[in-house]
Parts: C-alpha cells; sequence; structure tokens
C-alpha cells in the first residue's frame, strides 16, 4: 500500500516538473495538458508554488529590517493573497472581456487556469 502511494507521489512530481518546463518553454502542448484535460492542480500548485517563491526573495528585506516573526509570517500570507487575488481579477477581466466583446462561451475556469499558468516564472522569484 506504502509503495503504491509512493510510486503515485513520484509519478504526480515528475508530470509536475515535465508540464512546467514545458509551460516555461511555451510548449502548447504543455500548456493544453493542464488546459484541455482539466488539471488544473498543475495551475494551482504553480500559482501556490510561485507565490512562496516571491515571499522567499522578497524576505531578504524583512530579515534586513529584522522584522518580527509574526509580522513575517503575516507578511508572507498577505503576499500570496495579493498575489492570489491579482489573478483572479487579472482572469475575470480577461472573461469579461472575452464574453461581451467576442460572445465566448468558455467556462471561467479556463481563463483562471490560463492565467495561473502564466504565473510560471514567480517559480524563480526566490532568485
Amino acid at each position: 500500500m506504502l509503495t503504491s502511494n509512493m510510486s503515485i507521489f513520484i509519478e504526480r512530481i515528475s508530470y509536475f516538473i515535465h508540464v512546467v518546463s514545458g509551460i516555461l518553454r511555451l510548449d502548447s502542448l504543455a500548456i493544453e495538458a493542464v488546459l484541455v484535460e482539466e488539471s488544473y492542480w498543475v495551475a494551482a500548485w504553480i500559482l501556490l508554488l510561485g507565490g512562496i517563491s516571491l515571499g522567499l526573495g522578497q524576505s531578504v528585506i524583512l530579515f534586513a529590517n529584522r522584522v518580527r516573526r509574526r509580522r513575517f509570517a503575516l507578511s508572507l500570507l498577505v503576499n500570496g493573497l495579493v498575489i492570489l487575488a491579482g489573478v483572479c481579477l487579472w482572469a475575470a477581466t480577461t472573461w469579461l472581456l472575452a464574453l461581451l466583446l467576442f460572445q465566448s462561451d468558455r467556462p471561467y475556469s479556463l481563463f483562471l487556469g490560463g492565467a495561473a499558468l502564466s504565473t510560471a516564472p514567480f517559480l524563480f522569484g526566490f532568485l
């Protein structure tokens, strides 16, 4: 049982790394693999890990200013929420414009997935 769960975990990690590398190379097949097959968990993890990476990259300034632990944690949380809200707003705006200007019948989740995938470069935010 444990071996089966571990192999599934390793398989998912391998798939995630393969898809993220394809997205960073702007490979259309990798993007379609997430959006068409509705593997939105990949887009959600890209958004989550990208937000964490950006927060860690900016944490150097917080350490230099000797911010307390509680305020540091709160700052990382607020940073993540701001990124999430920005991506949701970006997707909503794009969806509304597509709906009003082009009478698109695409679901909002497709736009949200695309906006989340566009944050893949944030994974390097810790640098």
